[in-house]
């Protein structure tokens, strides 16, 4: 199960029936409910990694798209070293099902306000902020292979530049 679903376990498990009633009217079609859609961009921004593959050619990059918000302004100046314009053809490479890790970043996030799920009814608190979402990939000088290290620096650039802003990783996979 998803992240976002995982969530809804401890309430079918809990003891507010409540909660349990209105998530399973949910589930069974009958208390429908809406939220807000996000609108994202339907053009991408092409973005080139190296992969974390020791023994891998480094100058062999793998186009990543990157959709959504083409302009993120001072955000882009942390990847310099991880993410490159397009490579000449004889080193763009093909790696199907690779998905490059990714750095989000949130940004403008504020102190919190309680809200009600339209699912359970039990109340929690949304933090608000934008967030962005950066693939990257083995980068630097002499070349960084360990994708802990190159997060670790980039997520040391975020922090020096704007403190405020949250920082995490989702690890490149094969899907």
């Amino acid at each position: 199960m998803k992240r976002r679903g995982a969530r809804y376990l401890g309430v079918l498990r809990g003891n507010s029936n409540s909660a349990k009633t209105k998530l399973l009217a949910y589930l069974d079609g009958s208390n429908e409910v809406s939220y807000p859609k996000q609108q994202i961009a339907s053009s991408g921004l092409e973005i080139w990694v190296r992969p974390f593959m020791p023994g891998l050619n480094t100058a062999k990059k793998v186009l990543q798209v990157q959709r959504g918000r083409g302009n993120t302004g001072d955000l882009g100046n942390y990847f310099q070293t991880y993410a490159f314009q397009a490579p000449a053809a004889s080193n763009q490479i093909l790696l199907p099902g690779w998905i490059a890790p990714r750095v989000v970043i949130v940004k403008g996030r504020g102190t919190g306000t309680r809200k009600t799920s339209q699912l359970t009814g039990k109340s929690y608190r949304t933090y608000g902020g934008k967030s962005y979402t950066y693939p990257f990939g083995a980068g630097g000088s002499p070349i960084v292979i360990d994708e802990d290290a190159a997060y670790r620096t980039i997520r040391g650039r975020v922090k020096a530049a704007n403190p405020e802003y949250l920082c995490s990783c989702v690890p490149g996979t094969f899907s």
